[in-house]
C-alpha cells in the first residue's frame, strides 16, 4: 500500500536524521511547480485588495501552495463561520471586535476586511503572525489535555459572552457555543 511505503520511507529518513530536510525539499518542489499559476494570480490582483502572503506561508496554512486555493478555502471557511453565527442569532456585522485565534497568515481573517469590527489575530507560529497585519479548527490540533487550559485562558481574557466558532473538543455538539462559564439566557452579540 502507498501509505505503508510512505510511513516506511519516513521512518528511514527520520532514522538518517534527514526527514526535515526531505520535507523542505518536497515543499520547495511544490512551491516551484505552483509558481506559474501563482504568478498569474498575483499579477491579476486580489479582489479584496490585500497583499498575498509568500507562497511558503500559503503552503504552511492551507497544505497547498496554490494562491487560488488559499483564497477560496479562506472564503469558504469565512462563509461557514458567518452561517453558523447567523444560525445562532449573531450578526457578524454587529460585532465590535473579532479575535482570530489561530489566524495563520490571514487566510480567513482577510474576509473580515469590510466589517466595522476591530479584528485581532494570534497564532502560535510567529512567522505567520509577523506576516499578518478565529479559532477555526484550532482546538482539533491540540490534545484534549491542552484544550481545556486554553478554553480557560480564553474565558479569562475575553469580554463576558464571547462566542466560540469552533467546537473546543471532538465531542462538542454545537459549532457555536458560549465560551463563558455557567448557564444563562443572556448572550452578548460581540466579543
Amino acid at each position: 500500500m502507498p501509505t505503508e511505503r510512505a510511513e516506511a520511507l519516513k521512518r528511514i529518513l527520520r532514522g538518517l536524521g534527514v526527514l526535515g530536510a526531505a520535507r523542505a525539499a518536497r515543499d520547495l518542489v511544490r512551491v516551484l511547480r505552483a509558481w506559474p499559476r501563482n504568478a498569474r494570480s498575483r499579477a491579476a490582483g486580489v479582489a479584496d485588495g490585500l497583499p498575498l502572503p509568500p507562497t511558503r506561508l500559503i503552503l504552511l496554512v492551507s497544505g497547498e501552495p496554490d494562491v487560488a486555493w488559499f483564497l477560496e478555502g479562506g472564503r469558504r471557511a469565512a462563509e461557514s463561520i458567518r452561517a453558523a453565527l447567523e444560525r445562532s442569532g449573531v450578526d457578524l456585522r454587529g460585532l465590535r471586535s473579532i479575535l482570530d485565534f489561530g489566524c495563520g497568515c490571514g487566510r480567513v481573517t482577510r474576509s473580515w476586511k469590510g466589517l466595522d469590527a476591530a479584528v485581532h489575530g494570534t497564532d502560535l507560529n510567529p512567522r505567520l503572525v509577523d506576516y499578518l497585519v478565529y479559532a477555526l479548527s484550532v482546538f482539533t490540533h491540540l490534545p484534549e489535555s491542552l484544550q481545556l487550559p486554553w478554553i480557560g485562558e480564553l474565558r479569562r481574557v475575553l469580554r463576558p459572552g464571547p462566542i466560540c466558532s469552533s467546537p473546543p473538543t471532538a465531542s462538542a455538539i454545537s459549532p457555536i457555543s458560549p465560551l463563558r462559564s455557567g448557564v444563562g439566557s443572556r448572550r452578548a452579540s460581540s466579543w
